[in-house]
């Protein structure tokens, strides 16, 4: 979430943080979901009042999602590679994500869809696809007047794998701008790549040069890319999927493969077709 505030901290060393489920589990997008590759799509409305269209948006969106994807990390805690992988294991790789884009769709509902109700209340949710979307009513706008873009996050409580992330933004309340700003405008290549840092998982940073913190330079494009402090935080969140990808086995007849978790990945339970439940929304 990006909003006109700004919260002055001192910033302990690895600042970053990760949102969690309301079970206390970390959000993340499984390995096999981006492996597959994570689809997502543009509100086709665009923000017609500001002359920005639906594909520009997506350029700019694909933009920051590449900034993220770019990152270069190592899988190993401390130097030393997980139980059965060989030093080189440790060499620094790509994090592992994949977002794919699928283009433009109609505006779906924000978060995940309601597929039961009962004594008038929803007791069943389903995914309804990631999406970048746009609200241009005042009235259809349920974060604040003052929150220029929120991003919600809906994980399985138990696990924390995620299942379903919108971003929304505030073009009811707040003019954005694609390149340079006049005063007042919110600069739109800034805010998505710190709600695209929310889209994988990373919640408010504590450290002021992050683009995850929540200064009003983000607003204006006064942050110049990812800060360590953002690149830690990816890392630490996406480091397995790395090693799950990439593992060199040492050369033992005896020890485990990666095929059988050798490299200290965990098998993730598959999502149930339906019936994924609604985590309290993130808080970006």
């Amino acid at each position: 979430m990006l909003a006109l505030a700004v919260v002055l901290l001192a910033a302990p060393a690895g600042a970053w943080q990760q949102y969690r489920t309301s079970k206390g589990q970390p959000m993340h997008w499984a390995a096999a979901d981006l492996a597959a590759g994570v689809t997502w799509t543009v509100d086709e409305a665009g923000m017609p009042g500001d002359g920005i269209g639906a594909g520009e948006i997506v350029s700019l969106a694909q933009a920051a999602l590449t900034s993220w994807q770019a990152l270069q990390c190592s899988p190993c805690s401390n130097g030393e590679p997980p139980p059965g992988c060989a030093p080189a294991t440790c060499d620094a790789r790509a994090i592992g994500l994949s977002f794919v884009s699928a283009g433009l769709a109609e505006a779906s509902p924000i978060g995940l869809s309601c597929i039961e109700e009962r004594d008038g209340g929803c007791v069943e949710y389903q995914p309804n696809g990631n999406q970048l979307t746009f609200v241009h009513d005042a009235a259809q706008w349920p974060f604040g007047a003052l929150v220029v873009a929120m991003t919600l996050l809906s994980a399985e409580p138990a696990t924390g794998r995620l299942a379903d992330a919108d971003i929304a933004f505030n073009n009811a309340g707040f003019s954005f701008c694609a390149a340079t700003c006049d005063g007042g405008q919110a600069h739109l290549p800034t805010v998505l790549l710190h709600e695209t840092g929310h889209l994988i998982g990373l919640d408010h940073s504590l450290a002021a040069e992050a683009i995850m913190h929540t200064s009003n330079e983000i607003l204006t494009g006064g942050v110049d890319g990812l800060s360590e402090d953002d690149r830690a935080g990816a890392c630490a969140i996406y480091a397995d999927v790395a090693t799950l990808q990439t593992c060199v086995l040492a050369p033992t007849t005896t020890g485990p493969t990666a095929a059988d978790g050798g490299c200290g990945v965990g098998r993730m339970r598959p999502a149930a077709a339906r019936g994924s439940r609604r985590a309290s929304p993130a808080d970006p």
